[in-house]
């Protein structure tokens, strides 16, 4: 089953910072279901302090970056983990 994906471009998802995140599929039971996904393997140097940021259509694909308390910025692919 396909679900949507959000990007998030900055802290908190929105410029009210609020946090806030709509996805109407995800109801309580769709929570109940959640399992760790044991493909992923992402590997960084440093403490991540800020929000991790989220990419649908990055490059490669969807993407995750993360910026170290080093100032060491890693994109990671949202999939495999792979820098």
């Amino acid at each position: 089953e396909a679900h949507a994906q959000v990007n998030v471009t900055q802290e908190h998802n929105n410029p009210s910072r609020d946090g806030v995140y709509i996805d109407a599929s995800f109801t309580l039971s769709a929570a109940a279901n959640l399992t760790r996904d044991l493909n992923f393997n992402g590997t960084i140097s440093g403490n991540v302090y800020a929000q991790p940021l989220y990419i649908e259509g990055g490059p490669n694909g969807p993407m995750i970056i993360a910026v170290t308390e080093s100032n060491n910025v890693y994109a990671l692919n949202a999939t495999t983990g792979t820098v």
